[in-house]
């Protein structure tokens, strides 16, 4: 009996032996948390909001390497830019994306006329898109991942545009397969073209690397399917993708900070050598 009762208790004991382990752990989770949830913003939005179906402009913003860059992408045009330096692009990206407070840098950026600085959060996320190469995957379907509030009526196009049509068409629920957190069980390449998928439909879109984890053909498509998507909305790309760059429009290149040179994907590669010894593949 008495055996048996201490091994009865050796369990209950066990666990309350490590409840003050378990008490620690939560309080300084809880202190972290409180120390975030009171932290004072970083930037105060503001109140205004572009005008709708606007450009971008990028006026002596200095950042990180960024050493007064300035350039302006007219509403309705495709962009492509190619950074030398993968950090300057993701700095770029980071500005753009307002991941950097407006404070934190030097110069202007503008969209639709309105600095980004006095917009609104509501219309800065309904007017600009800024879609990473490392886009966050969330748990649900693939629907509800592509069309989070529901109410796109451009799904259809957003899955062809981006190529996910392969992936739709594999499982039997279509766009209402199961997506695990993160993406855990899409392939590489598919979560970035999933990621893709939310893009075509905003009114200024910025895209940074978007098919670095495709084949060069699934590439080839995606460059083109975009740009026929997306024709007559502002579209920026940094990428060093040649089949991206070949059918923007025109093509900035960004060199040590600054925009160094523009002109065609073809053009570039007949007059720059630098150029082409960067983006040939």
């Amino acid at each position: 009996m008495a055996v048996g009762l201490a091994q009865f208790i050796m369990e209950p004991l066990k666990l309350f032996s490590e409840m003050p382990k378990y008490v620690m752990i939560a309080r300084a989770s809880a202190e972290r948390m409180a120390l975030v949830l009171g932290a004072p913003p970083v930037h105060v939005p503001g109140t205004r909001s572009p005008a709708p179906g606007g450009g971008l402009d990028v006026d002596a913003v200095r950042y990180g390497s960024l050493r007064g860059l300035t350039f302006e992408v007219p509403a309705g045009d495709f962009v492509a830019i190619a950074a030398y330096q993968p950090r300057a692009a993701a700095e770029l990206a980071s500005v753009l994306a307002v991941r950097v407070a407006p404070g934190a840098y030097e110069g202007v950026v503008r969209v639709g006329g309105q600095a980004l600085a006095d917009l609104s959060i509501e219309a800065a996320r309904a007017h600009l898109l800024v879609n990473p190469y490392d886009g966050e995957i969330f748990a649900g379907t693939l629907r509800t991942n592509i069309d989070p509030s529901g109410t796109s009526a451009l799904v259809a196009e957003a899955v062809e545009a981006s190529l996910l049509t392969d992936v739709v068409a594999l499982h039997g629920d279509g766009l209402d397969h199961t997506v695990r957190d993160r993406g855990a069980n899409l392939s590489g390449g598919q979560r970035q073209r999933l990621s893709l998928a939310r893009a075509p439909a905003a009114d200024v879109l910025v895209l940074h690397d978007p098919t670095t984890a495709v084949d060069a053909v699934t590439e080839q498509l995606v460059a083109r399917n975009l740009a026929r998507e997306r024709r007559g909305r502002t579209t920026i790309v940094i990428s060093g993708s040649p089949a991206l760059l070949d059918v923007a429009d025109r093509v900035l290149v960004l060199d040590e900070g600054v925009i160094a040179a523009e002109g065609t994907h073809s053009d570039l590669l007949a007059d720059d050598a630098r150029y082409a010894a960067a983006v040939a593949r």
